[in-house]
């Protein structure tokens, strides 16, 4: 056999003689580096030590300063932002954007949760499909496999040759037609198969999304457990506001009213000094010595009766605004309860919510 030509397959790699030969050092290296030939060690003028040799061989320029104060570089300015440079706001969504935001997400997997249980039920139909055209070819193979191993029964229980050979042609055609009908069942089991593989990536897709829908829903209920909390917590800083002011108004129609009836026990006091002292004077009077004395005396007891006068006007008021006083601080008594049942209610709400989390 002739040999076979390789050239075309192994291309011829260059030895490092071809490379040196056909490309000078001299033209290797950049025109400001002199790359000198390696003189002889062994001469004594080129003895020189190997680090004055690559001084010798690459020659590098050193920079001559200007002065004789050496100069630092200068400092490399670092790039600043433009001005106008955007600035991200942090968005701070409320509960309700949340639970906006939530409920457009499960619209969206219920959709998909939707077209999965479409998807399936076709793939169930496919299947049945597949399987309703395994059947038959199902059960032909099984019956050539029994008549095969009844033939096989035979054979062995076979007496003559010709018998023999009769029985083995009949297994031969049984076993053409089982492979005929496994040729045709390999199609559509692979088929099958694939169905049933998808069924199943289905089922799994679908209870993926039946499970982040339960999720969404714990956390929808989450978030309108909290936004109820806030609502509470609204109502109930407004009814504090509310129950504040009550017990003002309250403790101030109290003061009223203690201040009227302190009036009142004041010039009933004065009401008995006054009567006191004109008694007294009316004594005086009847043992009077003098007209004298007597119009003095009289004049006293006229400067009394109008003082008892104005006492008693002024007991008039106070006995006339005491029930205005008292029903006042009963209606804020009232209204009193009646806020601090609200307050309980609203704590208790809250209370419950706070045990549902």
């Amino acid at each position: 056999m002739p040999p076979s030509d390789t050239s075309s397959n192994n291309p011829v790699v260059p030895q490092r003689n071809d490379i040196q030969s056909d490309l000078p050092v001299e033209k290797a290296v950049h025109e400001q580096i002199h790359v000198p030939h390696k003189p002889d060690a062994t001469h004594p003028a080129n003895a020189v030590a190997p680090a004055q040799e690559v001084v010798a061989e690459v020659s590098i320029p050193t920079p001559v300063a200007t002065s004789a104060t050496a100069v630092s570089p200068a400092p490399v300015p670092h790039p600043t932002p433009p001005s106008d440079a955007p600035v991200v706001a942090e968005i701070t969504l409320s509960i309700e954007q949340k639970i906006e935001l939530e409920l457009i997400h499960q619209q969206g997997l219920e959709k998909r949760r939707i077209d999965t249980q479409v998807e399936s039920a076709q793939l169930f139909h496919l299947r049945k499909q597949h399987e309703d055209e395994l059947a038959p070819l199902l059960l032909d193979e099984k019956l050539a496999i029994e008549k095969i191993e009844s033939l096989e029964k035979k054979k062995h229980e076979s007496i003559s040759t010709a018998e023999r050979r009769k029985i083995e042609a009949e297994r031969w055609e049984s076993e053409e037609k089982r492979r005929a009908i496994e040729e045709a069942r390999w199609p559509i089991s692979e088929k099958l198969e694939a169905v049933v593989g998808q069924i199943s990536d289905v089922e799994g897709t679908f209870k993926s999304i039946v499970a982040e829908e339960a999720e969404g829903n714990a956390r929808i209920a989450k978030l309108r457990t909290e936004a109820k909390q806030q609502e509470l917590v609204r109502d109930l800083d407004a009814i504090t506001t509310e129950r504040e002011a009550t017990e003002a108004e309250l403790e101030e129609y109290r003061q009223r009213r203690d201040a009227l009836e302190e009036e009142l026990r004041s010039t009933l006091e004065r009401d008995e000094a006054a009567l006191a002292a004109e008694h007294i004077i009316d004594t005086k009077i009847d043992s009077a010595r003098t007209l004298y004395e007597e119009r003095v005396l009289s004049e006293e007891r006229r400067k009394l009766e109008i003082e008892r006068r104005e006492t008693e006007k002024g007991r008039w008021e106070a006995e006339d605004a005491i029930p205005d006083a008292t029903n006042f601080v009963e209606e804020s008594e009232a209204r009193l309860r009646e806020v601090k049942q609200k307050e309980d209610a609203v704590l208790a709400k809250l209370k419950a919510l706070s045990g549902q989390n």
